[in-house]
């Protein structure tokens, strides 16, 4: 990613086996003007958590680093160092690959991803003490409830080989941890609608059953659900 890590990442550091770091949105709707071409970038917060000590209500994205799609030509457009793409993280221009960059413009302009909890959206506003930042800042909170996200390719120091060490041991704990678990298969095409309709079939049959079908097949093949993981 860049020389900006170590100080990033010194600046945000996990002090415990257990802490994580969260995404959130930056409330400011501003222009960085840091930008190729002068565009507003997408500007998000990094801080630091403690799954054992009342984490706030989080999202984790699963999906994958490189193209979603198996055809060559698609795959070559979302090389990274051909197409780089760019967000704003705690003041820092950060490169992200492309498959990432398009699945956090769409939780940035969708509040069904963003304001998902139902508890802390029902929050009475004639009780102002109630509405403060669940990381423990003073400040009023937006009236709609900032969601925070769990996204590996940002949350983690990739840089830092211990630390992804350490992190990829509690990846089990944060997906559990998660209120919502936001499966990112790309951009829609028709691949995608065939691997939703492949995920749905699951409910009732089993992935063998499922894979002898023709017109899922196509979908299992997909990136995501060939990952071992899920299999």
């Amino acid at each position: 990613m860049g020389s900006y890590q170590e100080s990033l990442y010194n600046d945000q550091p996990l002090h415990t086996k257990t802490s994580i770091r969260l995404l959130s949105l930056c409330q400011e709707d501003t222009k960085t003007g840091l930008s190729d071409n002068a565009d507003s970038l997408i500007q998000l917060n990094l801080q630091v958590v403690d799954l054992d000590r009342n984490p706030p209500s989080f999202q984790a994205l699963s999906y994958t680093w490189g193209s979603p799609f198996l055809d060559e030509e698609m795959a070559r457009e979302y090389d990274h160092e051909s197409n780089p793409r760019y967000v704003i993280l705690n003041g820092w221009k950060v490169e992200i690959r492309r498959n990432l960059f398009e699945f956090i413009q769409l939780w940035a302009s969708s509040p069904r991803f963003i304001y998902h909890s139902p508890c802390e959206a029902s929050l009475p506003a004639e009780h102002p003490g109630d509405n403060v930042d669940p990381l423990g800042s003073s400040r009023e909170l937006d009236p709609r409830p900032v969601m925070y996200l769990w996204v590996d390719a940002l949350c983690i120091n990739q840089d830092d080989l211990m630390e992804r060490k350490e992190q990829v041991t509690l990846m089990s704990r944060i997906y559990t941890k998660a209120t919502m678990v936001l499966v990112w298969l790309g951009i829609e095409d028709k691949s995608v609608e065939d691997a939703v309709q492949f995920v749905s079939e699951l409910k009732t049959q089993s992935y063998g059953e499922a894979m002898n079908r023709s017109d899922t097949t196509r979908a299992a093949n997909d990136w995501w659900l060939n990952r071992t993981w899920f299999t």
